[in-house]
């Protein structure tokens, strides 16, 4: 955060760092007592349900209060209604905050897919005299303080408080200013390094019994959610008493991970949209040990994501859906983009029967959900020769005998909605088979690799690394508790 405090001082603006969240307003279930022989019972408002998202901004400048600036959506489900909140959305707060404050804005956020669509590239890249933004890494070791936000939040905030926008906004936009010391001692005080739900990698781990029910559990360590597979059964299932039980269903736009463990059945069913099971030389290692963790399990990856979870135990998988009216178009990259670099670069190759070559980046919706309108941009984007890259998705276009083939090794939300937007083609979903690609095109050739011992090893060494991280969570948070346990008491 070194960069993001010089800049604002520089520039004489106002740091501001932006989360999102949700709440629902269904009312909680609730134990209650009653006499014997009567039943007690316990009402409860249903005009309540529905949801609520909100995103957040948390400003700082050196000798000014600290307010906290939102702008908040209400989902009753109704037809055609926004599932939640859009980039326009997102794109409205740095303007508010900049008319607001009068000066410049250092903007500091996560990598959520909504902050990196086009159209709030191009937003960032218009007002660059006002606006310099500055992206956290996917799981950064300092949280953000707009996390504690939410937080006191669901401490505090009863389940069922229908909010909702004034009618003369566009947009709901609240403005309260804490007490100044306090909101900082408690982020400094119960946001301990590390912290399990920064940055808003959430995931959600869903339980079914032997007796067929389930239960929803929700964790803020998505990323690297594969390698605490590797404990095995024991472990994961003792890992479950520290992690929430909200109800919170996680959608396919905010669920950067999920884990199905169906006790009676013995399977295990997961994604993730980081970690070495998403890497092309690591992934056959992660599932190599995986399965070896979990002797007699069935294990799988779960291709549709979070709408593959609740498709399992029978609820309605358009609840965590986000049908948005167009892809998040991803950019071509060039050959010797620096997002190219480094071993595992991951991105997109799309290989033409008629010899081309191209690469995509993967930061974005699957090129494959454009439809037949890809080919158009195909003809503008710059060529690569032969790929020899360790990417992590595919396609191979054949427009002779309007043939496709696409891989993933990601999760592909509505991979079964790809022939209707491919309409008089042949359409074939390889999965994560990208040897299928190798076949059919010769413009593709991952440059060779050990996908044995010596990616086993990698993935063993990275496992480890995460254990020790979680193993100094846990102990600070233990510290924190202890002394706050203390205080209360003296």
């Amino acid at each position: 955060m070194a960069a993001g405090k010089s800049t604002a001082a520089a520039c004489n603006g106002w740091i501001v760092f932006e989360d999102e969240a949700g709440r629902s307003m269904t009312p909680p279930r609730a134990r209650s007592w009653g006499r014997k022989g009567s039943t007690p019972v316990v009402r409860a408002r249903g005009r309540g349900s529905g949801r609520v998202f909100t995103a957040g901004f948390t400003c700082y400048k050196p000798g000014k209060r600290s307010p906290t600036l939102s702008s908040v959506h209400e989902y009753r489900g109704r037809k055609g209604e926004p599932k939640g909140i859009g980039w326009h959305d997102l794109r409205d707060l740095p303007v508010r905050a900049h008319l607001r404050f009068g000066g410049p804005i250092v903007l500091v956020w996560d990598t959520l897919r909504m902050h990196l669509v086009e159209p709030m590239r191009q937003f960032i890249a218009d007002p660059a005299d006002w606006l310099t933004v500055f992206r956290l890494p996917s799981h950064s070791p300092d949280p953000n303080p707009q996390e504690g936000i939410w937080s006191r939040d669901h401490r505090t905030t009863p389940r069922g408080m229908t909010m909702t926008p004034a009618p003369p906004c566009p947009h709901a936009f609240a403005l309260w200013t804490p007490e100044p010391g306090r909101r900082r001692k408690r982020m400094a005080g119960s946001l301990p390094s590390g912290h399990p739900d920064p940055m808003g990698d959430r995931a959600n781990i869903l339980v079914v019994h032997e007796s067929g029910t389930h239960e929803l559990y929700r964790t803020g360590w998505a990323v690297g959610i594969d390698l605490d597979l590797l404990e095995g059964p024991t472990q994961v299932l003792a890992m479950l008493s520290g992690l929430r039980q909200d109800g919170w269903w996680l959608d396919e736009t905010i669920a950067q991970g999920g884990i199905l463990l169906d006790l009676g059945r013995k399977a295990l069913l997961f994604f993730a949209w980081e970690g070495p099971s998403t890497q092309l030389r690591h992934r056959a290692a992660v599932f190599e040990l995986i399965r070896a963790a979990w002797p007699g399990w069935e294990v799988r990856w779960l291709y549709d994501g979070p709408a593959e979870l609740r498709e399992y135990v029978g609820l309605d998988p358009e609840y965590v859906r986000c049908r948005d009216p167009a892809p998040s178009v991803a950019p071509f990259l060039a050959p010797g983009d620096e997002d190219l670099a480094g071993p595992d670069p991951g991105g997109v190759v799309i290989t033409v029967s008629t010899g081309r070559c191209h690469v995509a980046s993967d930061a974005f919706d699957h090129p494959v959900s454009e439809g037949a309108a890809l080919l158009d941009r195909l003809a503008d984007a710059p060529g690569h020769g032969d790929c020899h890259l360790h990417v992590s998705s595919g396609i191979h276009i054949d427009p002779e005998r309007r043939h496709l083939g696409w891989w993933s090794l990601y999760s592909s939300p509505q991979a079964h909605r790809t022939p209707e937007l491919w309409p008089g083609w042949t359409v074939e979903f390889w999965q994560d088979d990208w040897e299928r690609h190798v076949r059919a095109s010769d413009r593709f050739s991952p440059a060779a690799f050990d996908a044995g011992e010596e990616a086993r090893a990698a993935v063993l060494v990275e496992a480890g690394q995460r254990r020790t991280v979680r193993a100094r969570n846990r102990a600070q948070v233990t510290r924190l508790r202890t002394a706050r346990a203390r205080s209360q008491a003296g």
